[in-house]
Formats: structure tokens, sequence, C-alpha cells
């Protein structure tokens, strides 16, 4: 049998644990059983329910406590996470919070490019938070965005920040309490501008794990929240950094796209890279990585990394199916001059 278990703190540890009720009526978790734990997180939009669903599905250490006597009842079995499950968990989170950055920028139309229109990423930022709630609370109501204006965070009320930064530049130390650091935070609508010095727990900065790019310029995300249910405290708890193009200040997974996105910039091109999903329902697993809105019809631009690879099954596949949909499609290998 695989009873109703509930997360329980105890120190610094999170456990999970039988519910008391269960334990009364002699249900126990079973040796053979699988535990699988879910988050769903609703908001409305428009007249349309978004749904984004977590899933934390890993094996667990079972710790059972067995009776040293015969007339003592069995204790509730826990069950402790173990360090690779934790370490993967910090993993997990940092995917949650990229998916939702993307979604953001791709919904607000931040991924695309139009020669001549405004970048106000951060007012964009702001509207779509307006339609997002988190614990039914709009999330712009704890959503701060390092923007032009000069405004400062607030440790008691901002629980998500995000803010422009440059990974080479680091951060210094706090002077007065070595548990804590300070992150520079730049305008992401004016990436050169200095907003603040944000104070993050060292520890935290330190899990920061970034997509294995040489790309240096690009976001930091930084989630805050209560340990537990009943913390009314709010701590730092999840520090991401996402490459992206300065320019554009668009996200991009390698510095080829980086190069593609600042020389489409530069020459006015109109343009999309695509963040969430792909741009066609029927090829969800081809993810384009530039999309070309001035051709007709649309160009597709894969980056082939190499003329090593420009051979691949993978880009093979890509250049006949995006051909069959009635796409243009080209590819550059990092090395020669660019064919667009």
């Amino acid at each position: 049998m695989n009873p109703l278990l509930y997360v329980k703190q105890v120190n610094d540890g999170l456990f999970l644990a039988n519910y008391p009720s269960n334990a009364k009526k002699d249900i126990r978790l079973s040796s053979a059983g699988t535990i699988e734990m879910g988050i769903d997180h609703f908001w409305k939009r428009r007249a349309s329910v978004l749904l984004v669903r977590t899933e934390f599905m890993s094996p667990l250490t079972l710790i059972w406590r067995r009776p040293t006597r015969p007339s003592k009842p069995e204790q509730p079995a826990i069950a402790k996470f173990t360090d690779p499950k934790e370490k993967r968990e910090r993993a997990e989170r940092k995917v949650k919070l990229t998916s939702l950055f993307f979604t953001m920028l791709q919904e607000y139309k931040v991924s695309e490019y139009r020669p001549g229109g405004r970048r106000n990423i951060a007012s964009r930022l702001y509207k779509i938070a307006e339609i997002i709630k988190v614990n039914r609370m709009p999330l712009s109501e704890i959503l701060y965005v390092a923007d032009k204006t000069g405004r400062w965070p607030n440790k008691d009320k901002h629980q998500l920040i995000i803010g422009w930064g440059r990974r080479r530049e680091g951060v210094t130390p706090y002077p007065t309490n070595t548990k804590f650091v300070r992150l520079p935070l730049y305008s992401i609508d004016e990436p050169a501008r200095k907003v603040t010095d944000l104070t993050v727990l060292k520890n935290i900065y330190d899990q920061c794990v970034s997509n294995e790019t040489d790309v240096d310029d690009g976001y930091y995300m930084l989630f805050r929240g209560p340990a537990n249910k009943s913390d009314k405290n709010i701590w730092d708890r999840q520090l991401c950094f996402i490459p992206a193009e300065e320019k554009t200040r668009i996200p991009v997974e390698s510095s080829y796209e980086a190069a593609i996105i600042r020389n489409l910039h530069d020459k006015k091109r109109h343009f999309e890279k695509p963040l969430i999903g792909n741009i066609t329902e029927l090829f969800p697993e081809l993810a384009a990585d530039i999309v070309l809105h001035d051709t007709d019809p649309k160009t597709i631009i894969e980056v082939a990394g190499s003329r090593n690879t420009a051979t691949s099954p993978r880009l093979q596949e890509k250049r006949e199916s995006y051909g069959q949909k009635g796409y243009a499609y080209m590819e550059w290998d990092g090395e020669s001059p660019f064919p667009f």
C-alpha cells in the first residue's frame, strides 16, 4: 500500500513522513512502493488556463525504524533525500525558472526582433506578470526587474528578481557578513547602466548553474521565498544565469547563436529566436535556432557548429522536414562568412 505522505522539515533537512492518521490505522509504506510527488501551478490567462506541471521523480533512500520491543508500535517510515537527489532538484528548479522566464519573453515578443521597434523589455515583463498568479497573488506584486528607472529591490517584498549581468565581472564580498556577496545588476533595457549591487547568499551564488556556453552576458534570476509553509521569512532559494545576446537581450544557447543574432541586428533584419516550443506545431521535436521573417517563405537558420557536423543525421532530418513544410533553409558552420 502507498499511503498519502507529506513533506516535513527537521532542522535543515526535508523528509517524506507518514500522516499520523495513517499510522493509527496501521497504513504504512510498502517496501516495494513507488513515490511520486507533483505540484501543479495554475494561472488564468484571458479565457484559457495555462498549466505548468512540475514533477520530482527520483530514487529515495528509505529509512525503516524497526521496533526494539514487541509491545512498541512500529514507527512510520520516512524517506530522506540523498545528495544526488538534492543536486538534481536544484537543476530541476532551474529548468522551471528558465521555462517560466522563456514563456514570459516569448509571449510578449521579446524573442522577436523588428528593426526600429522598441525593446522595452522591463515593461513587457511587468505586463505579463499581471496575468500570472503565484499563490493567488499576481506575479507582478512580487517581481522586481532592474530597469532604467533605477528602482532598488525590496528584500521583504520581491521574491523574483531579474536583471542584466556579466559572469566575468563576478561578485564582491559583503563588507560586514561573509555569508553574503554583492552581485552587480544592470538594466535589462540599457545593459551599460548599472542599477544596483544585489545582496545574495554566498552559497546560493556558488550553486548558480549556467548553461555550458562561453557567453558571458545575460540575465540573472533570483528566486526568494520561505523555507517552508510556517516560515514567515524570505530567503534566497535559487539563482540562475541565462546567457543572452546584449544588443537584443535575446537568450542564446551558444556564442554561435549570439554571433548570428548580432549580425542580423546590425543588418536590420526581422527575425525570431524560438525559446519555447517550435515555430510550427507540426514539428515540436525540431527546435529551430533562428527564423527569418523578412523572407518569403520564412527562412530557418541552423547552427551546424563546424563543417564536420554539417552531414549529421540530425541536420539532414531538419533539412528534409523544413523543406517539406515549405520553409527556406540554410546553415552556418561558425567559421565561414555569414550566408544571410
